[in-house]
């Protein structure tokens, strides 16, 4: 038996082959409801009336194959969804038992078992592209420690709003989504810089 990634890969690479023959099969359907809507009204009733019969019983067939791939692709959306659950079990149990989690500051936010998580120490690099919302969000999981690295002259986290309308529509908004923790905090690299050579002294 494969692993659940690859039991996945196969399901979804036979669902997609399931799609492209259902849409062929619509395709085909198509065809023959134009053919059966434009029939000539000049042909003789007993032809037409044969070739009516034969057309209907295509379309039969043609909506038996499509609602069997139909099936077929719900089953197997069921199975991906069943692969889904047990691929997310997966991570909250190794995310229980890791001794070190390294993650990006967005899936600290979205995942459950990381915000459901302590740990003894938080360590959080390029500060100043984290809005501080994820700041916050991380270093409460933080038991002992916590470690914050980052340059006051690197980018600013990214927003698709412009900065001035947030500021004047959602100024609250704009501080927890659009601003970082050196901003908050108007550490400048001119503080890190004397912070520096008072080290040094």
């Amino acid at each position: 038996m494969g692993t659940p990634k690859h039991e996945r890969q196969h399901i979804e690479q036979r669902r997609e082959v399931l799609m492209q023959r259902l849409e062929e099969q619509e395709r085909d359907l198509a065809r023959l409801v134009e053919r059966w809507s434009s029939k000539n009204v000049n042909l003789q009733p007993q032809i037409e009336r044969r070739e009516n019969e034969r057309e209907e019983q295509d379309m039969k067939v043609v909506r038996a194959s499509i609602q069997q791939l139909r099936e077929e692709v719900s089953a197997m959306e069921a199975q991906l969804d069943v692969l889904n659950r047990q691929r997310t079990q997966i991570k909250v149990q190794i995310i229980n038992a890791a001794q070190l989690v390294a993650t990006t500051a967005t899936a600290v936010c979205l995942n459950p078992a990381l915000l459901r998580r302590d740990f003894d120490a938080v360590i959080i690099d390029e500060i100043s592209m984290i809005p501080l919302v994820a700041v916050v969000l991380a270093v409460l999981r933080a038991k002992k420690r916590v470690m914050i690295a980052g340059d006051p002259m690197q980018l600013s986290p990214i927003v698709q709003t412009e900065r001035k309308q947030l500021e004047r529509e959602l100024p609250e908004l704009n501080t927890w989504v659009a601003s970082d923790l050196l901003t908050y905090r108007k550490i400048t690299i001119f503080d890190a810089i004397e912070q520096k050579r008072d080290a040094s002294c």
